[in-house]
């Protein structure tokens, strides 16, 4: 008896996650991208979102892809100068400490390039740092120094 309660238990939260994951942003996206023939293909796809989506895209294969899947990080950066507002003002505004840490990952790349994160943006980035907790702090403030450099 006690086997096919766990079993059931098991099968109902499993069955819970897969369906829930329905409906994470960027879902329907990154499955379209998984499906492009080539790099290029794939490139154009990701390029014919919105900056939002593309970060959905690419914060949902981080999070619900095993193993993780940043592959959309390089789209992502490529003409990243005209992004860094929108994904700093994804920074400040998500409650998600995940997010933060990884979108500024992105920044910090971005800005090699580019050298374009302006100094209000960078005291924007060091507040919000400043603000998250344990590993997730670790990887932003790394990723921010990197930014400064």
């Amino acid at each position: 008896m006690k086997t096919k309660h766990w079993s059931f238990a098991i099968s109902t939260v499993l069955c819970s996650c897969v369906w829930f994951s329905r409906f994470h942003a960027g879902r329907v996206e990154y499955e379209k991208l998984k499906e492009a023939r080539s790099t290029e293909e794939a490139r154009k796809q990701f390029n014919s979102y919105s900056v939002k989506t593309q970060i959905d895209i690419y914060l949902f294969g981080l999070k619900h892809i095993e193993p993780d899947d940043s592959s959309s990080k390089k789209f992502l950066v490529d003409d990243g100068e005209k992004k860094i507002p929108t994904i700093i003002l994804r920074i400040r505004d998500t409650d998600e400490e995940f997010d933060k840490a990884y979108l500024m990952e992105v920044v910090s790349l971005i800005n090699k390039d580019c050298r374009c994160v302006t100094e209000e943006q960078k005291e924007i980035l060091f507040q919000i740092g400043s603000s998250l907790k344990g590993y997730h702090q670790g990887r932003f403030k790394q990723a921010f120094e990197e930014l400064i450099q």
